[in-house]
């Protein structure tokens, strides 16, 4: 009696992307959740990442929220490229790229300058430019 040996066969196939997976982004949050599945990491994980709840990633790669400025840097740096461009060749732009890659809000910017957050508002805006002495305090701070 002939006996044949045990073979073991193992068949390999590429798992496809789910029906909600963002071929091209265009939210913040389509942005994370394809970055989520291209490293197949789980919602929890991202979550423990940016210090959020599960819920709240949900609500960003549904549209439901927006991140707030706080998180601006970390997601940044999770998705590897400046979401947030904005043009520093100008006054008002170098005050909000430095307050996104540093998570402030306009209020915290403000605080650390001792004036108030809606005048940081206004510069951004370009509505108004601060008088030479807090413009030199700020370019100093902003680099």
């Amino acid at each position: 009696m002939d006996v044949l040996p045990c073979l073991r066969f193992q068949n390999y196939t590429i798992k496809p992307f789910a029906q909600s997976y963002p071929k091209e982004p265009q939210s913040i949050g389509e942005h994370i959740k394809k970055r989520r599945f291209d490293l197949n990491l789980m919602q929890s994980d991202i979550a423990a990442t940016f210090g959020v709840s599960i819920a709240t990633i949900h609500l960003w790669e549904t549209n439901r929220a927006e991140p707030m400025v706080k998180y601006y840097a970390k997601i940044s740096d999770f998705l590897q490229f400046d979401l947030f461009k904005v043009d520093d060749s100008t006054f008002s732009g170098r005050v909000k790229s430095y307050r996104y890659k540093n998570g402030l809000t306009q209020k915290a910017l403000g605080k650390m300058l001792n004036i108030d957050g809606s005048t940081i508002t206004s510069w951004e805006l370009g509505e108004f430019r601060p008088n030479k002495k807090i413009l030199e305090m700020v370019e100093q701070l902003i680099g």
